[in-house]
């Protein structure tokens, strides 16, 4: 038994010595709003899912990229779901967590696009007092990128906790939304 919890804890601390190389999406409606059939390109997964009340729609979902890690290079995904009602939804990119921030590996997200809801400024390329991207809401520990970017200059450098980068979406009742966006890590 010792022999098994030592490898346990040995294994446990290899995997949190290195670094953390994901992103996190997060979906999460706004007053009641709850989403279903969500579908994820391959190399995503959700992790957290919760659900609203009894209904089979859920408020919140929280993505990672897990097969497909990042690199240095831009990668695609993809993500959709179907809104149970009209309202906003809340897309929050940023970093997994970690006890040891020393881990984790800032992403950078650009090209964002997004079908079947109103959305504004998906290349972070236009600017409200010079500044932040308009549309945008940015922690204080994200950053606007003047380079490096997948398409046009500006992109979004994400972290963990204080990092997010976020935007409403406004939904319409059974239109599917389809969020597509490229991710590279800030290396």
């Amino acid at each position: 038994m010792k022999k098994v919890l030592l490898t346990i804890a040995l294994f446990a601390g290899i995997v949190s010595a290195h670094a953390v190389e994901s992103f996190r999406l997060d979906l999460r409606g706004v007053k009641d709003v709850t989403m279903a059939d969500i579908q994820l390109s391959e190399g995503m997964k959700i992790a957290v899912q919760a659900p609203k009340g009894v209904k089979e729609g859920i408020t919140r979902a929280f993505i990672y990229s897990d097969d497909k890690k990042l690199t240095a290079e831009y990668q695609k995904f993809t993500v959709s779901f179907m809104p149970e009602e009209d309202g906003r939804v809340t897309i929050f990119f940023h970093t997994p967590g970690s006890k040891n921030t020393k881990n984790i590996v800032p992403v950078i997200i650009d090209d964002v696009q997004v079908t079947g809801a109103r959305f504004q400024n998906g290349g972070f390329e236009t600017l409200k007092n010079g500044a932040i991207p308009a549309a945008w809401r940015f922690g204080k520990n994200a950053k606007l990128l003047t380079s490096g970017a997948a398409e046009g200059k500006n992109c979004a450098q994400t972290f963990y906790g204080s990092g997010i980068v976020s935007q409403n979406l406004y939904v319409t009742t059974d239109e599917k939304v389809t969020v597509t966006f490229q991710a590279k890590l800030a290396k």
